[in-house]
């Protein structure tokens, strides 16, 4: 009986020595534009899934502070797990960004000036500015880490136990009575300045462009549209862009309105 090894005759060609197959057939699905459009479209239902999950968490703040900041305690107490969770997202939201930029820069390389006018005339708002609303809200993502996650923009007025006087103190620092992270606190403050409600306000115009739009050209890439199906899927795709807008403006409104009032607040103590 032979024992000889096979040979690079006798393998199967979709198998992957070395990994030189797994990048074979990586690489037409990264430079083709029908693959990088499917890419964009399976980390849009990806971010898609986020922005709704986000939306529920943020519509928490309606139960009031201490169920909102034992909601933000739970997400902190993931530890690592939230960590690889937002390295996921991280590493979906620049593949959308950069696979988007490198479409539109293929398309607009192989379109001829002609073309191009028909096109942005018969076009709607939405698909005009898809590109610009979705730079917009990576500016938005930018400043809302650095405004909540990383307390660098403005702070709230918290209760210095030690002196019994308030004081100007980064979000980072607040506590509710309980010694949790007062995330509430911080969002009431936050949203109760009228040039940061502005630009939240207007950050969900920009993703109400896009959802509108996006989330109805995914189910064309993926092939889910049909003759039958085209105006369910648009409506659908409008539903969604609606209530995602509303359920982030609502939380903005509702701090204007007075529907969501502060709560007491105190400055962290050092052993915090």
């Amino acid at each position: 009986m032979s024992s000889a090894a096979p040979t690079k005759r006798d393998q199967a060609p979709n198998t992957l020595p070395h990994g030189k197959g797994l990048l074979n057939w990586l690489s037409p699905l990264v430079s083709s534009t029908v693959g990088m459009k499917i890419i964009v479209a399976l980390t849009g239902i990806g971010l898609i899934g986020f922005v709704i999950g986000h939306m529920i968490g943020h519509l928490k703040m309606f139960a009031g502070q201490e169920a909102y900041n034992n909601y933000a305690k739970f997400l902190k107490d993931l530890g690592p797990l939230l960590w690889i969770a937002r390295g996921g997202l991280l590493a979906i939201f620049v593949i959308h960004i950069l696979l988007t930029l490198r479409l539109r820069a293929r398309a607009k390389a192989a379109r001829p000036v002609n073309y191009l006018y028909v096109q942005t005339v018969q076009a709607s708002p939405a698909s005009r500015f898809m590109m610009y609303a979705g730079l917009a809200i990576l500016a938005f993502v930018i400043f809302h880490i650095a405004h909540f996650t990383l307390g660098y923009l403005v702070g709230a007025q918290a209760l210095d136990r030690s002196t019994g006087k308030y004081v100007l103190a980064n979000y980072l620092d607040l506590r509710d009575a309980a010694g949790r992270h007062d995330v509430y606190s911080a969002m009431i403050s936050g949203l109760s300045n009228p040039i940061l409600a502005i630009i939240y306000l207007a950050a969900m115009g920009m993703l109400f462009m896009h959802l509108t739009h996006g989330s109805f050209s995914l189910f064309q890439t993926l092939g889910l549209n049909t003759p039958r199906t085209d105006r369910f899927l648009k409506i659908a795709a409008r539903l969604l862009a609606i209530v995602v807008t509303l359920g982030y403006s609502l939380v903005v409104i509702a701090v204007w309105s007075g529907w969501l009032k502060p709560a007491a607040t105190f400055l962290a103590v050092s052993n915090d």
